[in-house]
């Protein structure tokens, strides 16, 4: 009797490890197709966009970029030259994810492509 219920025993464990490492080699499968090769793309397709410089006076003073649809944009890398109110710009740019800035203001912007429409008559930068 001692030696059924032993033999009883190893069948059980023999037969739920073999569908235990059956399920795990199905589960490898499954994430293996599940998963996807990582882009190098951009998420975000650029888009000509005309722009309005403006000049906040607030955490510190900064400019900034306000769409035709009234989005502002917080540029990172706007060249000193447009740096006047009032100037009109083509752009193409990124927005950048996860960037906190002190302004507070618009969407953190990264500029790839600058076009100059109309130099504002704002005073040019003394900083």
């Amino acid at each position: 009797m001692l030696i059924f219920l032993r033999l009883v025993m190893v069948l059980v464990f023999l037969v739920c490890s073999s569908s235990c490492s059956e399920n795990a080699k199905i589960a490898g499968e499954n994430a293996m197709v599940k998963s996807k090769p990582i882009s190098s793309k951009p998420m975000f397709k650029e888009l000509w966009q005309q722009v309005s410089v403006t000049f906040q006076n607030f955490e510190g003073g900064f400019y900034g970029l306000v769409t035709a649809k009234g989005e502002k944009l917080l540029p990172m890398n706007l060249p000193e030259k447009y740096k006047v109110v009032g100037t009109i710009l083509r752009v193409k740019g990124q927005p950048i994810k996860g960037m906190e800035t002190i302004q507070q203001w618009g969407t953190p912007f990264k500029l790839t492509d600058i076009e100059l429409v109309t130099m504002g008559a704002g005073q040019l930068p003394t900083h």
